[in-house]
């Protein structure tokens, strides 16, 4: 008797993750340097997984998350729970840090969105101001100070903008 197994909104989220093709292009961004059975791509994957789940164990229980999951469907054949051990998974964290995270993260979303058919100026970029105290130089290098809306009361405080 063959059984069916509930994925949800996961299965969902591992064909968007396919149809992009961001399994490949972290795979070849992070290359295997051990041996274990699964590539990075599946270990991110499965963190992501992991992370919709809103679950937050320890590293040494995550292939409990899978428990009640076809991980083969998920992940491809012949992948087990067992592969998603607190080895390849700390091994593929300690390739991201070596790699850069700002890094990886910024080509991973360069990545889709050369993929989906939404135009660049339909995004919207996140700004953010900073309050600096202090002597302000006559002639900065690098950023520009401008006078905004002081945090301080005083009202003598500069925000700088970051964009």
């Amino acid at each position: 008797m063959k059984r069916t197994r509930f994925m949800g909104h996961l299965g969902l989220t591992v064909g968007v993750f396919r149809e992009l093709e961001v399994d490949k292009l972290i795979d070849e961004k992070l290359p295997k340097e051990r041996d274990h059975n699964i590539p990075h791509s599946v270990c991110i994957l499965a963190m992501v997984l992991n992370g919709l789940g809103f679950i937050g164990q320890r590293l040494y229980l995550f292939p409990d998350f899978f428990k009640n999951l076809s991980t083969e469907r998920l992940f491809g054949k012949g992948v087990t729970k067992e592969d998603l051990n607190q080895y390849a998974i700390g091994e593929t964290l300690d390739r991201i840090v070596k790699y850069g995270p700002t890094k990886l993260f910024t080509e991973i979303v360069l990545h889709i969105m050369s993929r989906l058919p939404i135009p660049v100026h339909c995004l919207h970029p996140d700004t953010t101001s900073v309050s600096v105290y202090g002597v302000m130089m006559k002639k900065p290098s690098l950023l520009i100070l401008l006078l905004g809306f002081p945090k301080t009361e005083d009202g003598i405080s500069s925000n700088l903008f970051l964009a």
